[in-house]
Formats: C-alpha cells, structure tokens, sequence
C-alpha cells in the first residue's frame, strides 16, 4: 500500500492524531476540553477545504457510542459530583467527534492507512522522548504521561504495526515493535503486557484453525518471536527488572490461583481492586436503572471509605454512571466490528482477519480493567477497523466478480 500525496485536509489529520497521542492521555477536564476543540476543528477543516463532500450513511458503530454519549450527558445533570462527570463528558463527545473525523476523512482506504502510520509516527516520538528522559524510581512513573495510558498506547502501536506488516509486508515496519515494547514494560502495565501475549495467543490459535498449516507457520513464528524479543528484553535490562519481576509474579499467580508477591494487584481478585468492585456492585443494586452519574463511584467510594478512585472494572464503571442499559449500548460496538469480521475471516480465510479479531479480544480485556470507554486512542482504532473492513469487503467482491466474469 503506498500513500498518495499529501493533501491540504491530511493537515487536519495529524493535529487530530497528535492530539489523541500526546493530549488524550492527561486526565482531567481540561485535557478533554483541549480534545474536544481540536476534533471540532479538524471535521470543520476537512468539510471546508474538500472539494467534493459526500458524507455515506452513519455506521451502527458510531449510532451507539453516540447514545452512550447522550446517556453520559443526561446523567450529568442528576451526578452526584458534577465536576467528575465533566471531567470523562468531554472525553467522551471528543471519541465521538474523533470517530466521525474518521468517518468523513476515509472517503479511500488509502486514508486508512496514513491515519495509522500517523499514529504510529506521533507514539514513536513519544517513546523517544520518554526512553530519552526515563529515571528510574521506586514510584511507577514516566517523563510523559501515566503509565497506564501510555502502555495503552503502547499495546496500539504493536498492534497497528503488524496489522501493517498483514497488509504491506514490509518487513522493515516491525524494527518499530521492539522500540514499543521496551516502553511498555518500563510502564510495567500488566493489563498491557499480558494483552499482548493473549493477542498473539489468539492469533496464532485462529490461524491455526480457519488457515492452512503452510500459511499459519508463518504467522505463528512472528508470534514466536516477538514474544522471545519481550522475554529477552525482561531477562537482559537491568533497568527492566521491576517489570520482569512484576510480570513474572503476575503470571503465577494468574496460573497457580493464588497470592504471589510482587504481582500486579487484583491478579487473583484480592487486594484494593475487589474491595472497590464489591462496594460497586452494592451501589448498582441500589439504583441498577439510571447509576448515579458518569464517574461518580469515586464520589460514592470516596465519601464512605475516604479514598477517591474509579472501579478498575469498565462493565461496573458503565452502569453504575449510566445504569444498566450503558452496558449492552457500549459493548455492542465490539459485538458488530467481531461479528463483521468473523463473517469475512469465514469467508475468504485471509490472516489479516484472524490478527484484526485477536486485537479485538485482547482490546475488550485490557479496557475491562481500564476507563477505555473514553479513550480516544482505542476508539481511534476500533472505527479504523470498522472502515478498513468495508474497503476490504468491497475489494475481495470486485475481484471475486472479476474472476467470475473471466470464467464465463
């Protein structure tokens, strides 16, 4: 795939992308706000310097993060803390705005992919500059941005960069995931690391299962060995010891079932992370239809026990915001695009297929422990999917007709 030139509404793109790198991992409302202004101006930008505008039918995708919004705007009003819910309602009319900026800007898939290899270019500078600047500490902190969104980031870029390689099959694009890969264990994020190595376990599993062998060899010792380039990186860095140790820790006792020191909090559903969810699932009984207003557990929790935070479990974070029906609105998003997907990887038995719905599964389980349900890089991703699979449906049809015009 190459990129054509560069157009006057490309500029648009790269503040938009800029932006969900460098700005969408700050928290507060101002970050938001900043957010929410720059996916304004860029679908501005774009409507007004295009020449010829044609704006396609609405995808269901974006119809149901648009009543998430709704119902995040309406619980606002009767939000226990309204500040709270101000400071994720930005974030979240700013990944709608970002995923019709998609929408409107993928008029040709040649656009899909300078999105993406903009995304990439914008988290490659912030990599650099972290690796550059990083001190090591016994706090888990990084020069720029909170480990946990940065590894986020991280976990996005590995998975773009070998969904590009599925699709160029330019080698040279996976001298990028090392570089990604040692940030990532710098932010020693569990949830991330081991997404990864449950994407690539998927992976090669659906290769196996719906490929040839001869084309899932391939595939599976690219799996083979970006997890030996992890393990070795976890092994040989010194300053990569605390995550090798934590990450080591969190295995066994995800594998043995019980309390291994050192493992990432909540791995065997001990620790802080249960207290909150046990607390939380006693406030949903209580008002399971309209919650108590977007982020507001933290209210609730902090008054009764003193500590302010999120419930680190997005499915109780939803409904307890929004009530019961934010869950299957929310979660269908998932649904359509692996629906989709498994309907195209049924049919026409194409690798990238069975990479693009393991990086689904595995962004479902990272955002499970996480408040991706307004992160705008994840969403980024989820509506580049979403077009690349109508350009690729329309593609794979033309030439199947093609092929059948010459057989008759």
């Amino acid at each position: 795939m190459k990129i054509k030139k560069i157009q006057l509404e490309d500029i648009f793109a790269f503040t938009l992308v800029s932006s969900i790198v460098f700005v969408g991992i700050l928290s507060g409302e101002k970050a938001g706000l900043l957010l929410f202004a720059i996916s304004t101006f860029a679908i501005l930008g774009v409507l007004f310097f295009r020449r010829k505008i044609k704006i396609e039918r609405i995808p269901n995708i974006i119809r149901l993060y648009f009543f998430l919004c709704i119902m995040a705007l309406l619980s606002s009003f009767y939000a226990i803390n309204m500040q709270y819910s101000l400071d994720v309602l930005w974030k979240i009319f700013s990944v709608l705005f970002i995923m019709f900026f998609i929408h409107i800007y993928t008029q040709n898939s040649n656009n899909v992919f300078k999105l993406m290899y903009l995304f990439l270019f914008n988290t490659l500078i912030l990599v650099i500059y972290n690796i550059i600047n990083y001190q090591p500490s016994i706090f888990r902190e990084l020069p720029y941005g909170g480990v946990n969104p940065v590894a986020l980031l991280m976990f996005l870029s590995i998975t773009i960069t070998i969904f590009l390689y599925h699709t160029n099959k330019k080698k040279i694009i996976l001298l990028l995931i090392p570089l990604y890969l040692y940030l990532l264990f710098l932010t020693q994020s569990q949830k991330s690391i081991l997404s990864i190595a449950i994407e690539l376990i998927l992976y090669t599993v659906l290769n196996l299962y719906f490929l040839n062998i001869k084309s899932s060899i391939k595939y599976f010792f690219l799996s083979v060995l970006l997890v030996f380039i992890g393990y070795y990186f976890l092994l040989e860095f010194e300053i990569l010891e605390g995550s090798a140790n934590r990450t080591f820790a969190t295995i066994k006792a995800l594998t043995s079932g019980g309390h291994v020191e050192g493992a990432a909090g909540g791995a065997v559903g001990e620790g802080l992370r249960a207290v909150v969810k046990e607390y939380g699932w006693s406030y949903f009984a209580e008002s399971p239809f309209w919650g108590y207003g977007i982020n507001n557990f933290r209210e609730l929790y902090g008054r009764e026990t003193g500590f302010y935070t999120y419930t680190h479990y997005t499915p109780l974070e939803l409904i307890l915001g929004m009530g019961f029906l934010a869950l299957p609105i929310y979660y269908g998003i998932y649904y359509l695009l692996l629906r989709d997907y498994f309907k195209s990887l049924k049919k026409h038995r194409i690798s990238t297929y069975s990479f693009v719905i393991s990086s689904i599964i595995a962004t479902i389980i990272v955002g499970l422990y996480m408040q991706t349900y307004f992160d705008a890089a994840i969403h980024f991703y989820l509506m580049l999917l979403y077009v690349f699979n109508k350009f690729k449906v329309k593609e794979l049809n033309y030439h199947a007709l093609k092929v059948h015009g010459f057989n008759n």
